[in-house]
């Protein structure tokens, strides 16, 4: 076991998401911003002994002018920080499109890393929601987005589209999206655990059957759900 500190001393190391692009880079989504890194061989490792807590010596990237490429990390070892780059956000979620398009489910905002351009999508875009969780796609190639307080957003090349998941002044807290191998798309509330089917263009909700002291124990806390390959539902509890 190898193990990689990023955060400053002191402070807590809140890893959110992690991602392998298709060069082999490992893209770490973190409360403080964004990490790409290259991974060293075990064999390097082992022959440095370098097995005890590692703290990363990142390059900070910084922010970066339209016409200036994002510098990506190449050797083994190498480990670049795009915090500013980004706007400062934590990063909830990296998706990768199959054509190597990187996106990030950040606070406030969608980012996008394409042919060496970094892009951060907000609210003048059509982003709504005080926090993206999660980044899916679906069988037809759209992106779809799990928002804390703003349902779930379709983006297609002509714009964005919101749903909501609760009929109530906020669209809902997504916490998850999936999809299932017939192309039925899943929204999982994170405050109440509801499992939220695509149906007609809106959101159905189907609540678990279990007792509400279980479903309320950790308040604050996302529920998640996930659809086995027999089709049965599992939903965690506190209990």
């Amino acid at each position: 076991m190898v193990e990689y500190q990023l955060a400053p001393a002191g402070q807590p190391d809140y890893v959110r998401a992690l991602l392998q692009d298709k060069d082999g880079r490992i893209w770490m989504g973190h409360k403080f911003g964004l990490i790409a890194f290259v991974p060293e061989s075990h064999t390097a490792l082992a022959a440095r002994q370098a097995f005890p807590p590692n703290r990363f010596v990142a390059l900070d990237v910084g922010r970066l002018s339209p016409a200036r490429p994002v510098p990506l990390p190449e050797t083994p070892g190498a480990v670049y920080r795009y915090d500013a780059t980004i706007g400062g956000k934590g990063v909830r979620d990296v998706h990768a499109s199959p054509d190597g398009e990187l996106w990030f489910a950040q606070n406030d905002g969608l980012g996008h890393l394409d042919g060496g351009r970094f892009r951060v999508y907000s609210v003048d875009h059509g982003i709504t929601g005080d926090a993206l969780n999660v980044i899916t796609p679906d069988a037809n190639g759209s992106l779809w987005i799990g928002t804390d307080t703003n349902g779930a957003s379709r983006l297609e090349r002509s714009g964005f589209t919101t749903y909501s998941i609760e009929k109530q002044a906020q669209r809902g807290w997504v916490a998850a999206l999936s999809e299932d191998r017939q192309g039925t798309l899943y929204a999982i509330d994170g405050q109440t655990g509801a499992i939220n089917f695509f149906e007609n263009d809106q959101f159905v909700p189907v609540r678990s059957n279990v007792p509400p002291s279980v479903a309320w124990a950790r308040r604050g806390f996302p529920r998640l759900a996930i659809e086995d390959h027999l089709g049965d539902w599992w939903v965690p509890t506190a209990e």
